[in-house]
């Protein structure tokens, strides 16, 4: 089901139930997470934005719908296709809104994927027009070339669980050869994500000519299993085998050199 305006686009992709972990590392299962996939996307002339997020309600597209294109917007005395053209004007600007405030937001480091979706301007005085979501991936493309994305990243054992999708947050930049790993910042028994303070876990430039490496909370005990579900995230968000190896094996050198020093 898709909703498809000007050059913005809000689209359902499906549901899907898994296991819920809690926020205690190793407690056993406590239900399931049921969540709605839903994706916003933004098509301009020589760039174009997609947003993909999850929410646990599955009506966004129908209240979407209810509000924007309700009978009682239409103008007296304006002809079908004036009204038409009105109502799809004003539901595009709410949409583009949506797109540019969940992407600035998401781009921050301190962000920790939770926001909300709105589907009108007067949220405070009537709640229901907005509706908590987290953000699980954004891509930015230039002249139909990825330039910036983040996504939400994991490996089995760590998700999901009631607060979050996924414990980390990795952030690439193809263009300048940059990849970032955060880590939410979720602590046992947390409830809320305004408790957490998301934190960088390592800043990687991978070119040729001059890699560097920055790190904060990286190193300890397990560096090798560390070093393995860094390997794994970085494939969620890079196809080119040749770049995830080359990564792998800075962060491996890297974390080596560290811990022969110390």
């Amino acid at each position: 089901m898709e909703i498809k305006l000007i050059n913005t686009s809000l689209s359902y992709l499906g549901a899907f139930t898994m296991p819920v972990r809690t926020t205690e590392y190793n407690e056993p299962v406590s239900g399931d997470l049921v969540r709605y996939k839903y994706q916003l996307k933004l098509d301009e002339q020589d760039s174009s934005v997609v947003i993909d997020f999850t929410s646990g309600n599955a009506d966004l597209l129908p209240t979407w719908m209810q509000y924007h294109f309700s009978t009682d917007k239409l103008s007296v005395g304006k002809s079908v296709l004036s009204n038409m053209d009105i109502l799809i004007s004003d539901s595009e600007v709410h949409l583009r809104s949506n797109i540019e405030r969940l992407k600035l937001l998401f781009m921050e480091d301190s962000s920790f994927g939770s926001a909300s979706f709105r589907i009108g301007d007067n949220e405070i005085v009537h709640p229901t027009l907005s509706h908590k979501i987290e953000i699980q991936d954004l891509k930015i493309f230039t002249n139909n070339q990825l330039t910036y994305r983040k996504s939400g990243v994991y490996v089995e054992s760590e998700r999901p669980m009631l607060i979050s999708e996924c414990r980390h947050l990795m952030e690439w930049l193809p263009s300048v050869n940059r990849l970032k790993l955060i880590n939410k910042d979720i602590s046992s028994g947390q409830k809320f994500s305004s408790q957490s303070n998301p934190y960088l876990v390592f800043d990687l430039d991978y070119s040729e000519d001059s890699p560097s490496f920055q790190w904060d909370d990286a190193l300890g005990k397990g560096t090798d299993d560390k070093l393995y579900k860094w390997y794994v995230y970085a494939t969620q968000l890079i196809d080119d085998m040749d770049i995830n190896n080359r990564i792998y094996s800075l962060l491996k050198e890297e974390l080596s050199g560290e811990l022969a020093t110390n």
